[in-house]
């Protein structure tokens, strides 16, 4: 059965270059194509526009509470109209199973929310949309049952000391997915995660985790975590999250600017990038930072590049740039490249005994390497994607999660039956150019696709035209032209199949 894959890209010419990422979709038999264009209208002339494939939420049948800030505020809360003005309202009236819709605004906290059973919190219009902000007074939320979950918020300016989590704590479980977790902080001796602390289990899921910090003073008593985004203790799980420009102050134990395991930890799916630890005892990981102490760390097809592991004082040398590691973790199909330590082990620095790395990009190879890439994975400078030459398409290793798991656009990790090392499929890159008597798309390819271009003028009934024939691609950039186009405004599409 022929196996299609698509991209859609809108072009209004005569405009400057301008640039855009196309992903591989799922493949789709071909007698069933998939409308990946259908309903793209209300757009705006002067830019390249890209469709992507977003998941709509699944409603169960328990109890749905609402929250609006222009609602009546009459219990039982049960629809928009009478819609708590609060979300710790609707908290304390929900019950097991429960779901609890919030509209749109920022949510001012004086104290943290603390979801203790089964309750799902939702931010109907999406994470950029509804936030929760702590004012810098307290936590913002507190979960502690394994099927709390929380979707589609922001989630700022939380601050606690002595404790871990600036803004999410989960103890013992919770989920946070498709969420925005920023400018939290901690100031602790024994806790950590300056955005989200995973104590014994818990997941974050499809989450950007950005400019938090944390501060572990390790002076007396007590193991400071680290773990400037993210900290894990004996469990918890990071998936195809954005982690970045986070800050982890180590004192003395700790260390990780962007995530800390301690004692167990999965993480996987994820771009990690620009954080920065600063260590007082030689702990380190500007990106991450791993202590087993008898626990499973693994660290699965991941991005880490551009962290700095730096010391605490001028006196103090930074270990790690890009991992730390002491005990024996698991890393796989991960891209650890272009980190620095301002003392040693620029990408990878490995204390007590050696890690095992499987089908990675790394320079240098670590001792304990099996099928290490150490050229440059030619990445893309601002979206960390693979460049269509990039030595890591197809070398990875089929683990369980790459054959069953997407990355973080949705997208399946195997083409071409193999994936790629690093957080992302590769992508495909479009630039319409300027010409006078044609339209001309230059596409970045992945090779040894066969490729076929096509139009429409009209994407909410689309009729899709051909342009040329089909071609096998040999090269990582074509230049494909329409010297048709009299409409003003035409779609392209650029399918490829499996040769």
């Amino acid at each position: 059965m022929l196996t299609i894959f698509y991209g859609c890209v809108k072009i209004w010419y005569m405009e400057d270059v301008r640039q855009l990422v196309i992903r591989k979709y799922k493949a789709l038999p071909e007698d069933k194509p998939q409308k990946l264009c259908d309903a793209m209208g209300g757009m705006t002339a002067g830019f390249i526009m890209i469709l992507l494939s977003f998941g709509i939420p699944v409603v169960s049948e328990a109890a749905t509470r609402y929250v609006s800030q222009s609602g009546l505020h009459l219990s039982p809360y049960t629809n928009w109209g009478q819609a708590a003005t609060n979300i710790s309202t609707a908290l304390a009236a929900a019950a097991e199973g429960d779901e609890i819709w919030v509209s749109n605004g920022t949510y001012y906290l004086s104290a943290q929310l603390q979801i203790t059973n089964g309750i799902g919190l939702l931010g109907v219009y999406g994470a950029e949309a509804t936030i929760l902000d702590a004012q810098g007074s307290g936590r913002c939320l507190y979960m502690a049952h394994s099927n709390a979950w929380v979707d589609g918020l922001t989630i700022r300016n939380g601050h606690v000391e002595g404790e871990g989590g600036g803004g999410v704590l989960c103890e013992g479980g919770g989920t946070i997915r498709n969420s925005i977790i920023a400018q939290n902080s901690v100031i602790t001796v024994s806790g950590g995660g300056g955005g989200v602390y995973l104590n014994g289990g818990g997941s974050v899921l499809n989450c950007q985790v950005v400019n938090n910090q944390v501060e572990s003073r390790n002076f007396t008593t007590g193991d400071g975590l680290g773990g400037g985004g993210i900290a894990c203790a004996y469990g918890g799980l990071v998936e195809n999250s954005k982690i970045a420009y986070n800050v982890s102050h180590a004192a003395g134990t700790g260390g990780g600017g962007g995530v800390s395991c301690w004692g167990g930890g999965v993480v996987r799916g994820c771009t990690v990038h620009s954080n920065t630890n600063y260590s007082g005892e030689g702990y380190g990981g500007g990106g991450i930072c791993a202590m087993t102490f008898g626990g499973e760390v693994l660290i699965d097809s991941c991005t880490i590049i551009r962290n700095f592991a730096r010391g605490w004082s001028a006196s103090d040398q930074g270990y790690g740039g890009g991992f730390w590691s002491w005990g024996r973790s698991t890393v796989v199909n991960t891209i650890i490249y272009t980190n620095r330590a301002s003392w040693s082990g620029h990408n990878v620095y490995e204390a007590v005994e050696p890690s095992e790395y499987r089908n990675c990009c790394i320079w240098p190879a670590p001792t304990n390497s099996i099928a290490t890439i150490t050229n440059d994975p030619s990445l893309d400078p601002a979206t960390f994607r693979l460049r269509a030459d990039s030595p890591c398409i197809d070398a990875g290793t089929n683990t369980l999660w790459v054959q069953e798991g997407q990355d973080g656009e949705g997208q399946s990790r195997l083409f071409n039956g193999q994936v790629d090392i690093g957080a992302d499929e590769a992508a495909l890159v479009a630039r319409s150019m300027v010409a006078t008597d044609s339209v001309d798309i230059a596409w970045e390819v992945v090779p040894f696709a066969v490729c076929q271009l096509r139009m429409t003028t009209n994407l909410l009934d689309p009729t899709w035209q051909d342009i040329g024939s089909r071609f096998t691609n040999s090269a990582y950039e074509l230049i494909l032209s329409d010297t048709n186009a009299i409409e003003r405004t035409r779609f392209y599409q650029l399918m490829w199949f499996m040769p």
